[in-house]
């Protein structure tokens, strides 16, 4: 059986499942800085996990197993990423 790759709709990067510690790390993040949760529409407690870029500058929800791979649902990783690199 053929698998259809899942892609980024903004970059057309492949996605990925995020490990368990990105998405907890992710979350954390998310939940103390909710502002960059982006749209309003995303529910951190209804995620179940997270789709992320190849480059690992964007997420998409997965709430109920099922992927949100939506533009408006993307979540940007560069700040998670600049606290990171300054840790």
């Amino acid at each position: 059986m053929n698998r259809i790759p899942l892609i980024c709709p903004i970059s057309g990067l492949s996605l990925r499942a995020a490990d368990d510690s990105l998405f907890e790390e992710t979350i954390q993040f998310l939940e103390n800085n909710s502002q960059l949760a982006g749209n309003e529409a995303i529910t951190l407690n209804q995620l179940t996990g997270l789709l992320i870029t190849e480059d690992q500058k964007r997420a998409y929800p997965i709430r109920a197993g099922i992927p949100r791979i939506l533009s408006q649902l993307a979540i940007s990783l560069e700040p998670l990423r600049m606290v990171n690199s300054v840790e």
